[in-house]
C-alpha cells in the first residue's frame, strides 16, 4: 500500500513497506543491537559517550512506575534519539531527542572553527546567562594571544536543538524492556514526537536572541538535525542562504543553522553525526514568515465553525447563561 504527501506542491510518495518499528534508535549512544562490550560499559556507568560523564541526571531520569508502584526505570534512561515515521518522509528517521547527542566527537565544533573562526583556536563556555533574554547553550570565542596573557577576539552564539517525544511512557517501557534483555526491535511501542511544539518554542529564541546577536555583529549558530529542521521549514517558510560550501555572508546576516545529520555505520554497528548543511537568514526573514502567512479565513467561516462546533441547533443551544 502507498499513499500520497503533497509537500511544496509536489505529490510524494511514502511507502508503507518502508514503516519502521518504533523504539529507542540509541540507548547510552548505541543501538539497542549493538550490545558489544564498549556498548555494556556505558550502560552498565550511566555514561554518556558524547558528553564523556554522566548521562543527563536532570533530564533522562523518569519517575514512572508499574501497577504496583515500581518504578519501570531506575537512574537514567541513557535514550538519545527514537525512531519516528514522518507522514511527509520516504524514509523513516532516528530522530534525536537529547541535546547531548551533537557532542558527538566534537563535530559541530570543527565545523564552527573552520568556518566561522579560520581555523584559529577557540575557547568554548557552556550556559552562559545573557538577561533578559535567558541563557545561551555556549559563546564560542577567539583566543588571542598577547605576550603572557590570553583575550578574546571574535564570539559567536550557539544553541542546540532536539526534538522531545510526547507519550513519553511508550520511550520507558522500551528502556525497561531492554534492560531486561528483551529484544526491542521486534516491538513497536507507544510514543509521538512533540516536534510541532518543539519548533514553535524554539522560532521565539531563534528571533528574540537573533535581534540580540545581530545587534552585536556576532553569528547566532542554531544546531539542528535534518528530521527537525524540515520540519522547521514547513511550518515557516522563510528565505535561506547555503553557505556550505560558500564564504560566510556578508549581507549583515548573523541567523545560523547547522544542520546535522545521523548515519548509520554497518562496521560501528552504530550511528554516526554527520554535518550536512549551513544555512544564513535574518531574524526580520524569519519573523515575517510567522506573521504572514496566507489564509482563506474569513467572518462567515469563523461563524460557521462557532455553529458547528458549539452544536447549536434547534433545541440544543449551549448558550452561557
Amino acid at each position: 500500500m502507498e499513499k500520497g504527501i503533497e509537500e511544496g506542491g509536489v505529490l510524494k510518495v511514502v511507502k508503507r513497506h518502508k514503516r519502521h518499528k518504533k523504539y529507542c534508535a540509541e540507548i547510552f549512544g548505541f543501538p539497542p543491537e549493538n550490545r558489544s562490550e564498549e556498548a555494556k560499559s556505558y550502560r552498565e556507568t550511566f555514561t554518556c559517550p558524547f558528553r564523556g560523564k554522566e548521562c543527563d541526571p536532570d533530564n533522562k531520569v523518569s519517575n514512572l512506575t508499574d501497577e504496583d508502584g515500581n518504578l519501570l526505570v531506575e537512574g537514567q534512561t541513557g535514550e538519545c534519539s527514537v525512531w519516528h515515521n514522518p507522514s511527509w518522509s520516504e524514509e523513516p528517521y532516528p530522530v534525536i531527542t537529547c541535546p547531548y547527542r551533537f557532542l558527538e566527537g566534537n563535530v559541530v565544533l570543527n565545523f564552527i572553527k573552520e568556518k566561522f573562526f579560520n581555523n584559529n583556536e577557540i575557547v568554548v563556555a557552556e550556559q552562559v546567562d545573557i538577561p533578559p533574554f535567558g541563557r545561551a547553550d555556549a559563546l564560542i570565542g577567539e583566543i588571542i594571544k598577547k605576550d603572557d596573557s590570553l583575550d578574546i577576539g571574535r564570539i559567536a552564539h550557539l544553541e542546540y536543538q532536539a526534538d522531545g517525544t510526547t507519550g513519553t511512557r511508550g520511550v520507558i517501557e522500551c528502556i525497561r524492556d531492554f534492560r531486561q534483555g528483551i529484544d526491542v526491535t521486534k516491538k513497536d511501542y507507544d510514543y509521538g514526537l512533540n516536534s510541532k511544539a518543539s519548533v514553535k518554542g524554539a522560532s521565539l529564541q531563534m528571533i528574540n536572541k537573533g535581534y540580540l546577536f545581530q545587534e552585536l555583529r556576532i553569528p547566532s549558530i542554531w544546531v539542528l538535525q535534518d528530521y527537525l529542521f524540515r520540519y522547521l521549514r514547513r511550518i515557516y517558510n522563510f528565505d535561506l542562504e547555503d553557505v556550505t560550501d560558500n564564504p560566510l555572508s556578508s549581507e549583515g546576516k548573523y541567523l545560523y543553522f547547522l544542520i546535522t545529520k545521523l548515519e548509520y555505520d554497518k562496521d560501528k554497528k552504530k550511528f554516526i553525526l554527520r554535518i550536512d548543511k549551513c544555512y544564513v537568514t535574518t531574524p526580520e526573514d524569519m519573523q515575517k514568515s510567522i506573521m504572514g502567512k496566507t489564509h482563506e479565513i474569513t467572518i462567515d467561516k469563523l461563524r460557521k465553525k462557532i455553529l458547528t462546533k458549539a452544536d447549536i441547533t434547534c433545541g440544543r443551544q449551549q448558550f452561557l447563561p
